[in-house]
């Protein structure tokens, strides 16, 4: 059965009264505004809809976010700046640091406790599931030290020990490739999301490395990301009933933290492992384009990473 548009609007009105303002203007009322709002994203999600420009448009809002991660460069104006730069500076330290000297991580071994695969596409994997990507498909990395730890460790439950050996007789040892490989999915009828598609045992590491961030923010700042969604939304609910909260939507937030933003913030050390662990290069099309960009929607680490950086103490 398709969907009828104006059978939704004529819903949509009944319920709210006449919609009678098309675009927001300062001074409206909240009540207006919320009507202006709600109409305007009822359909932004109908695939049916979706712009031919979608995907375009998509590459293009990723290739000018990462164009400004490039330009990025630390600019402090006054005393006042300096200050709110060295307490932020510090607040990182600190998450990064156990009793503020003892690092939350020490060895990849650390990060391949928490291994997992995830639910989604990885380069040269011939399924999404756990048996397809670490044993009936060829193992993809940007970098030969990543399969020797992986290697390393496994070594430590024979059965997956045995495994790897069977799958390194079929498909070789490790495919190193520089980049990730960026595509598009729905995101609205206007515009998609962008995707990078990491190499398997680098998704591996970052969403073991995510797992250790995760425990940490728990533990440093109370946010729990496996509630923190329903937190949220009941935040919002309250907000939108009694006006005691508002809520903001960050454009390209996941694609914004430039690469040179993390060295002037981050230890040295934390830099070193999350070079190591992400891609340095995507696939466009059939171009391939540094990335400086930290971390882009795909890589493991990306949100909880941006979540931190989110968060001052």
């Amino acid at each position: 059965m398709s969907i009828r548009l104006d059978a939704l609007y004529c819903a949509l009105d009944s319920d709210l009264g006449p919609v009678t303002e098309t675009s927001f203007w300062p001074g409206m009322s909240t009540k207006d505004a919320a009507k202006v709002s709600l109409r305007k994203a009822l359909t932004k999600k109908l695939v049916s809809t979706t712009s031919p420009d979608a995907d375009s448009l998509a590459i293009s809002k990723f290739t000018s976010s990462n164009n400004r991660c490039a330009s990025w460069t630390l600019q402090l104006t006054d005393s006042w700046d300096e200050v709110l730069w060295g307490e932020f500076k510090n607040s990182i330290h600190r998450f990064f640091h156990r009793e503020s000297t003892y690092p939350i991580w020490d060895h990849p071994y650390d990060m391949l406790k928490h291994a997992r695969v995830g639910p989604g596409s990885a380069i040269g994997a011939r399924g999404g599931d756990f048996y397809s990507k670490c044993f009936s498909s060829p193992l993809t990395a940007t970098n030969s030290s990543l399969y020797f730890w992986y290697n390393r460790y496994i070594f430590n439950f024979p059965e997956w020990s045995s495994a790897e050996i069977i799958r390194r007789e079929n498909f070789g040892e490790v495919v190193i490739t520089s980049s990730s490989r960026t595509s598009c999915v729905p995101k609205t009828n206007v515009i998609s999301r962008t995707i990078c598609v990491e190499p398997s045992l680098n998704m591996m590491y970052q969403l073991g490395l995510a797992e250790i961030l995760k425990e940490r923010l728990r533990d440093q700042f109370g946010i729990d990301l496996t509630k923190q969604p329903f937190h949220n939304r009941e935040l919002a609910r309250k907000g939108s009933l009694f006006d005691s909260f508002s809520t903001i939507d960050l454009e390209s937030a996941s694609d914004s933290i430039s690469l040179y933003f993390l060295e002037e913030v981050a230890p040295s050390w934390v830099v070193k492992d999350l070079k190591w662990l992400r891609s340095p290069q995507t696939r466009i099309g059939n171009n391939i384009v540094d990335l400086f960009m930290v971390s882009s929607q795909g890589n493991g680490f990306n949100t909880v990473l941006q979540t931190l950086l989110f968060t001052y103490d």
